[in-house]
Order: structure tokens, then C-alpha cells, then sequence
């Protein structure tokens, strides 16, 4: 292969996994039991929220707190008929309506009632940007205007077999197999617009999507066009490999994502970036597809969108509440569930590190969990981890452990490997909590359980240094983390405070300790340095202190407005700056405006357990991932305040004096 074939390999692949469908975003909220055992063939909500749905033999109705089956106020109408149901609609004064074997039903609110307005049978319907109904019956177009209540008409060819009929940006199209034909109404004929050839592209469905249409066909893909009809390109629907996959509806979502319903699962596709994806139900997912076979897909008219499988499954999507998430352990998931530590690679994908279950990958792009037990070879991930990190330019995760010293992974060799740190005394494996490897290629690693440093020189042994004070005296420091700042100064979060020290000579630059206080207060054990050079310190009983720019150093705690005594983890949120703070009271906020701490309202208390200590990291898109004793949670502070489902007021009854 030649460089400029690699080239292009590369390209393709970065393109897949930067700019692929993320997943993640997709979680289904299942409804409770619809009382139904088909296949949702339509979903529609009316304009007091209450969702209607309609197998080929049923008609139901969910009002938020029971369902109801109302097939008797339909067969009302003719008693001694066979009512057959076919596609809701609602168009956008809020008029439902209801297709059915004996003509198109619309609902009366007032009598909680149907009433035919354009009788016989009707196969196919849908709502124009008109705001008129088109409708296949066995042999004419109508089209029905819900204003003036007036039915126009024209006849079909006799010769020929029709299926869908189609309303996508300005235009009415109507299909008969891989042939489709736009809708002229007003010289009541039919004009051919495309023809996809093979009898497995019978066309199901259609969208309008950046001056381009997207046809849906059975067992052919999606064909796009242009405004004229002429084929631009064929999009195969695939699914676990499989190509010939039959196929029902298309919906395009508010992110511009294409959704395909069919009976393997959802299929997604981009049209910006020409990526793809699929779901598919996961058994240990609360939030997955609850059924592989979707039958149909409704786009809420507030905002998101509702699902139908077969089963009598209906499901609703937001896109947007996957901002807030819960994980535990289960399989085929988190493989353990105390996480101690995260990091991101260069793909966008999560790393966790867990006490007692080894090293966790999570494919964002995919929402998949791999444990990685053994890399290729036999070298094995650590079980007792304690601190990630990664190094971009090498793209290797550095992994620290208990009893596990320091190793690193090569995620594009897949490959573990140990550098075989050791104690000096024992030549046991180290217990490294926390590490830092400085510009000069020395590394420096703490264990709180211990009153000195680990110290590792390049081509040198691991030496047990000590920090020293003002007189030159070894000072016994318990470090639970460190890190180098912009002055390439040691800085250490200690139970005995903050201290900078200088790498070279070890001696106390500067100790930051409240004075008169408890223990507590100056028992340190998490951090995060701000974006204006503050830096937070967690403590283990005393809220938490923080050093301003100025050296001004404080303490907030109960009697200042922090009620939390125990702070695991500090995070900043790039848009607001605001200080988000994992404690044993919960989850807490620093709001800059207000400066106050606010408890977070989202955060179900003990749903991932007791937050853990050290275990909080920040994602490159801005989410911040906080771990616990049963699992972890990630959420987007962009996103917590606000809500994209326009809220209605209806009037359900007025009573009043005569």
C-alpha cells in the first residue's frame, strides 16, 4: 500500500470516528404497558397531549395514567361494518384524524366521538404543508380541506397498483412500487418524478432534506434526489451486515439525523458528514429500542419523537435528556462497581478504572462497554486501579494501581505493559494513588499511606524522598495527589495542606494550612485548578478551602453556605465557570452569579451509591463524569437549564356561575 493510499485510509478513518452519530444521545423511555400484542403501525398525539395508537385491529388511547381501548367508539358509527385502522394524524390546528376501512374519521373533542367526513376506504394518508389531507383510497386521490370541510377527487388508472401516498417539503408524491409520481391536484393527474427500477425498491416513504429528497424504499436503501428527480445517490440501509433489511418509515429529527424504522432496528444516517449508524435492543440497557422490529416513528409535535414496535412497544425519544445518565454495573456493561478513575482518548472515547474489575472502554460512538482483562499477549490490566491518564502524542494510557505500581496501555496496539516500579524496600509493586511525569522525564508518585514521596529519575532507581521545610527538616507528608504547575513547581494536595515545593531541592516554596482549625480542615484529598488560577481543595470533613489569586486562602463549609462535610471530586464547567463538587451529601454547584453553592436538583441521591474519592473528570465536549461505589454518572452542564419541550396550557373544563 502506498503513502497516499495510508493517507486516505487515515482520513476515512478519522472521519468515521470524529465525525460518526453518537449514540449516546439515542435513549428510548419505554411506556408502560400498551395492553397490546401487534405491531404500533401509528402514533399521534392530540392537542391535549394524549397519545393515540392504532394496530390493524385496535385503537388505543394513553392520557398520561391508563390506557384505554376504543375500538367501540369507532364501530359506533355502523355497528354491524368491520372496521379496519390505518395511519393518525394530526395536523397542525390539532384536528386528529383517523384512517380507516369505512373512510377518514375525524375526533370531535367536545362529544369524545369520531364522525366520517370522507367515506370509504382509505389505505394511505398524510397531513401537506397546506395544512389539507391527501389521501389513496382503492382507486382516487382526495384530498380533504379541514378549513371548509370540502372533498375533492380524482380517479386513478385501473391498470396500475398504488401504495403511499407522501407529503415532503412543497410537493404531494404518490408510489406505485419503484416508480413515484408527483401529485398535481389542481390539474387532478399525476406526473412521474423518479424511477428506482427493481421490484425490491417499492418506495415507503419520503423526507426533504437541504434542497434534496430522500425516498425510502422496502429493500433498497434510500435513493436521494433533487428537486427535479433526477437520482443523486443510493444510500444502503444495513444492519448487522444485512443490506436487504425491510424497512417502514423515515424521520428527520431536529439534529438533521435520518431515522430509518425496520425490522432489525433503528438505522441512523447523517446526511452532513454521510455517517451512519444502528440500534438495536440491548437487554441491559433500560434505555435501548425495546423491540428490533420498528413499525413506525412519529415526530412529537413539541419536540423529540415516539416510536412503535412490534409487541405493542412504544418508546419516546428527546435527544436531549441523555444529557444526564446513570450507569451501573450489569453485564454486558460496567464489569465492576466501584470507579476510581476516567480519562478520554483521542478518539472521544471513555476509560474507566475500577477497584477490583480492571480497566473498562467505553465506545461513545457505539454506547458499547468492553472490559479489557488481557491485551493481546498475556499481559493483564491491573484490578485495583487508582488514577488514568492519557498521553495524546503517544496515545497511551498511563494506569496506576494498588499494588500494581505504574503501567500503560497502547491503544493502537491494543498492548499492556508494566514499568515495573518497584519499592525500593520490599521490591513489591508499588500502590501509586496518584502520578506525575515532569518535563525532565522524572516521575513522582504519591501513597497516602506513607509520610514520603516515590521519586523515579530517568536511567535512576525509585528513590523515598521527602519534603523539606524551612529548616531543611524531612517533613512527614501524607499525599493523597500532585500535579506540576505553569512555574514547573511540585504542588501537593496533603493531609497536612497545601504545599509548592521546588522538584530540585525539595524544600517548601509555600504551605497553605487554615490556622485555629480542626484536623479536618486541612485534610486535603481532591482538586482542580480554575481557568482564573484558583485552585479548590477538597477536604475530608471540612468542605472545602479554596486558594484565590491573590494567596488569599478559605474555607467553606456549614457555616458559610456549604453544608457538605466530605468533597471527593471538583470540576470547572468550561461555559460558566461554574464549580461542580461530588460530596457526601450529594451533588453540589458553585454558582458564580448567585456565589452560592447550590445542591444539584437533577441528582438522584445514592444512584450510583457514595460518590468516590479522586474519581471526576471532564470530557472534552464539556460533560463531566462523576464516579461512585455503584457505578458512575455523567451529565452536560450546558444542557441542565434548559427545556426544548414547548410547554402548552389547555383548557380541559371551565365551570362558572350561569
Amino acid at each position: 500500500m502506498n503513502k497516499y493510499s495510508l493517507i486516505i485510509c487515515f482520513v476515512v478513518f478519522w472521519g468515521q470516528c470524529v465525525l460518526g452519530i453518537d449514540l449516546s444521545r439515542y435513549r428510548f423511555h419505554l411506556m408502560p404497558e400498551t395492553s397490546y400484542y401487534g405491531g404500533i403501525q401509528s402514533i399521534a398525539k392530540d392537542s391535549l397531549g394524549r397519545i393515540w395508537y392504532t394496530g390493524p385491529d385496535a385503537l388505543f388511547m394513553y392520557d398520561g395514567n391508563s390506557f384505554y381501548q376504543l375500538n367501540d367508539i369507532v364501530s359506533a358509527i355502523k355497528p354491524a361494518q368491520k372496521w379496519g385502522y390505518g395511519s393518525l394524524i394530526r395536523d397542525k390546528k390539532g384536528n386528529l384524524f383517523l384512517a380507516s376501512g369505512q373512510g377518514l374519521l375525524k375526533f370531535d373533542y367536545e362529544r369524545f366521538s369520531f364522525h366520517v367526513v370522507v367515506p370509504g376506504m382509505i389505505r394511505s394518508l398524510c397531513v401537506h404543508s397546506d395544512g389539507q389531507v391527501y389521501m389513496l383510497s382503492d382507486n382516487s386521490i382526495l384530498r380533504y380541506n379541514p378549513q371548509n370541510k370540502q372533498t375533492e377527487s380524482f380517479l386513478l388508472p385501473k391498470n396500475k397498483s398504488f401504495q403511499n401516498i407522501m407529503s415532503a417539503k412543497d410537493q404531494v408524491f404518490l408510489s406505485q412500487g419503484a416508480v413515484v409520481y408527483q401529485v398535481e391536484m389542481t390539474k387532478k393527474r399525476l406526473l412521474q418524478f423518479a424511477d428506482f427500477g427493481s421490484t425490491t425498491n417499492q418506495v415507503n416513504d419520503a423526507v426533504a432534506y437541504g434542497g434534496e429528497y430522500y425516498f425510502l424504499t422496502q429493500r433498497g436503501g434510500i435513493h436521494v434526489t433533487d428537486l427535479t428527480g433526477n437520482l443523486k445517490q443510493k444510500i444502503p440501509v444495513s444492519i448487522m451486515g444485512n443490506s436487504a433489511v425491510l424497512t417502514k418509515k423515515l424521520y428527520l429529527d431536529q439534529t438533521g439525523v435520518i431515522w430509518v424504522a425496520t425490522q432489525a432496528g433503528l438505522y441512523l444516517y447523517d446526511p452532513s458528514n454521510e455517517s451512519s449508524s444502528a440500534l438495536q435492543m440491548n437487554l441491559n440497557d433500560a434505555y435501548s429500542l425495546p423491540n428490533n422490529s420498528i413499525w413506525t416513528i412519529y415526530p412529537d409535535p413539541d419536540q423529540g419523537a415516539w416510536i412503535g414496535t412490534y409487541g405493542g412497544k412504544i418508546a419516546y425519544c428527546s435527544l436531549y435528556d441523555s444529557r444526564v445518565r446513570y450507569f451501573k454495573p450489569s453485564p454486558g456493561g460496567l464489569n465492576h462497581p466501584i470507579v476510581s478513575s476516567f480519562q478520554e482518548d483521542h478518539l472521544g472515547n471513555i476509560w474507566i478504572g475500577t477497584e477490583g474489575g480492571s480497566l473498562n472502554y467505553w465506545n461513545r460512538k457505539k454506547d458499547q462497554f468492553n472490559p479489557l482483562e488481557k491485551s493481546k499477549g498475556s499481559s493483564s490490566s491491573p484490578h485495583m486501579i487508582k488514577r488514568l491518564k492519557f498521553d495524546r502524542t503517544s496515545k497511551k494510557l498511563f494506569i496506576s494501581a494498588y499494588n500494581g505500581g505504574i503501567g500503560s496501555y497502547d491503544v493502537d496496539n491494543q498492548h499492556f505493559s508494566s514499568f515495573n516500579f518497584r519499592s525500593p524496600e520490599s521490591q513489591q509493586p508499588l500502590t501509586v494513588y496518584d502520578f506525575v511525569n515532569d518535563k525532565e522525564g522524572t516521575w513522582w508518585m504519591t501513597d497516602p499511606d506513607k509520610l514520603f514521596l516515590y521519586r523515579k529519575k530517568p536511567l535512576d532507581p525509585i528513590e523515598m524522598v521527602s519534603v523539606l521545610d524551612a529548616q531543611g527538616k524531612k517533613m512527614k507528608l501524607e499525599v493523597e495527589a500532585l500535579y506540576v504547575n505553569n512555574q514547573d513547581q511540585l504542588c501537593l494536595i496533603s493531609h497536612q495542606g497545601f504545599f509548592v515545593v521546588n522538584p530540585h531541592t525539595l524544600k517548601v516554596l509555600k504551605h497553605y494550612a487554615l490556622k485555629d482549625a480542626s484536623y479536618s480542615a486541612n485534610y486535603l484529598c481532591s482538586y482542580t485548578v480554575t481557568s482564573n488560577g484558583e485552585v479548590w481543595l477538597g477536604t475530608l470533613g471540612k468542605g472545602v478551602n479554596v486558594l484565590k489569586r491573590d494567596g488569599t486562602y478559605v474555607n467553606y463549609s456549614v457555616s458559610n453556605g456549604f453544608p457538605a462535610k466530605m468533597v471527593f471530586g471538583i470540576l470547572e464547567d468550561v461555559a460558566t465557570k461554574n464549580i461542580w463538587l461530588s460530596t457526601s451529601d450529594g451533588l453540589f454547584c458553585f454558582n458564580w452569579k448567585s456565589s452560592k453553592f447550590e445542591k444539584a436538583r437533577f441528582y438522584q441521591e445514592n444512584n450510583i451509591g457514595s460518590f468516590y474519592i479522586h474519581a471526576a473528570y471532564k470530557t472534552s465536549r464539556g460533560e463531566m463524569l462523576f464516579g461512585g461505589t455503584n457505578g458512575f454518572l455523567l451529565f452536560d452542564p450546558a444542557y441542565l437549564n434548559k427545556n426544548l419541550q414547548k410547554p402548552k396550557v389547555f383548557f380541559y373544563r371551565i365551570s362558572g356561575q350561569q
